[in-house]
């Protein structure tokens, strides 16, 4: 039976972790996997980027776009993890293979294709959420936890599926694939697809054109698969037993960005469960230097009897620096203790959660796990 890990997580199927870059969004996923694991589990976490420490800390040498499990003996887990990095290009040529049947090869070859694939806007954000739907549908797993691709926009991550199908609209495909135009004579001369494959003909050459009507028309195939596909998650996004947690800095600025997202995701009906704001400084105060600097004028001043006076110049300037060191840390607290109120303010306290600041990178599955105790309860 499955320990009990958190009201809010232990009936949960999808935990999708979304902010902005370098808040410590895949470290927060990382370690919410390991404690649902750690509870008893089997979950996957699907990470966007992880940086190599995170990977080393999970036991990993590097992470693909296959599932790996994470060798959790030393912890005395109750479940499972496994881990696995996104490939987005790897997963679109995959979601062709699977979709085009005999036409597959003509569109992988596409440059047209292949500049799409690689570069175009949305499609990392949209095969997360494809490999999200093949995940959930192999019921491997009791939970998934996504580590969403850095945004600055809520909507950037969830409105993907429409942005990625609108491209293999209907209407659009027709300006380039030949004798697709319905319509008399007059409507196809006066089409503004005419117009524009005139503009791209003269920037890119004819054979530019001739793939860019290839691509499209092969592209027809695999149009109902990326809607019905896209409808799919949609339904997974909206679905009860998914949570969002967004992660932030207490900085006030990365607070408003917060904020922003978490208006944004209200306007999609995507309630918020969880606001994590790592790296805060709100344990240093004030009157902790009540007892430092003393120490400190007390060596300044030489009193210190039987001590070298080259030692005593030597601890003085530690001391100052010390000093100097600590008092930043109470003022980069007083800003965190702002920007959590400014949080605190629009959402219940009840839904914050601080991560201090470690003052370490987390290297081991201990460490992880110690972070994961401030974000959940």
């Amino acid at each position: 039976m499955t320990a009990p890990l958190d009201p809010l997580f232990d009936q949960t199927r999808l935990v999708a972790v979304v902010g902005t870059g370098g808040v410590g969004k895949t470290t927060t996923s990382a370690a919410l996997a390991l404690r649902a694991a750690v509870a008893g589990r089997r979950v996957l976490v699907l990470t966007i980027d992880p940086a190599r420490r995170l990977a080393n800390a999970m036991g990993i040498e590097a992470l693909g776009n296959e599932p790996q499990r994470v060798d959790l003996s030393g912890l005395d887990a109750a479940g499972q993890l496994d881990a696995m990095m996104l490939d987005a290009t790897a997963s679109f040529d995959a979601l062709i293979r699977r979709t085009a049947g005999d036409r597959a090869s003509s569109i992988l070859d596409n440059r047209v294709y292949r500049v799409m694939a690689d570069h175009f806007a949305g499609v990392q954000e949209y095969m997360a959420l494809d490999r999200l739907y093949d995940l959930r549908q192999s019921g491997d797993w009791d939970l998934v936890v996504l580590d969403t691709p850095p945004a600055q926009n809520a909507a950037d991550f969830f409105t993907a599926p429409q942005r990625v199908s609108s491209l293999f609209d209907e209407r659009i495909m027709r300006w380039f694939v030949p004798g697709a135009s319905d319509g008399n004579l007059l409507q196809r001369v006066f089409n503004p697809g005419a117009v524009v494959l005139k503009l791209l003909a003269m920037i890119g050459g004819q054979q530019f054109i001739d793939e860019l009507a290839e691509f499209f028309e092969a592209i027809r195939i695999v149009r109902a698969a990326f809607k019905e596909r896209g409808d799919a998650v949609q339904g997974i996004l909206r679905d009860p037993g998914t949570r969002y947690v967004i992660v932030a800095s207490p900085d006030p600025r990365r607070v408003l960005e917060a904020l922003t997202f978490h208006q944004r995701m209200g306007e999609m009906n995507l309630e918020v469960a969880r606001f994590v704001l790592n790296r805060s400084h709100h344990r240093f105060r004030p009157d902790d230097t009540d007892t430092l600097l003393p120490a400190v004028d007390r060596i300044a001043s030489g009193t210190v009897d039987g001590v070298d006076a080259g030692l005593v110049a030597r601890a003085r300037d530690a001391g100052q620096r010390v000093t100097a060191f600590y008092r930043e840390l109470v003022h980069l607290a007083e800003r965190d203790r702002a920007g959590v109120a400014q949080l605190t303010a629009r959402v219940s306290h009840d839904r914050v959660r601080l991560v201090p600041v470690f003052g370490r990178d987390i290297h081991t599955l201990a460490e992880l796990l110690q972070l994961a105790r401030f974000v959940v309860a």
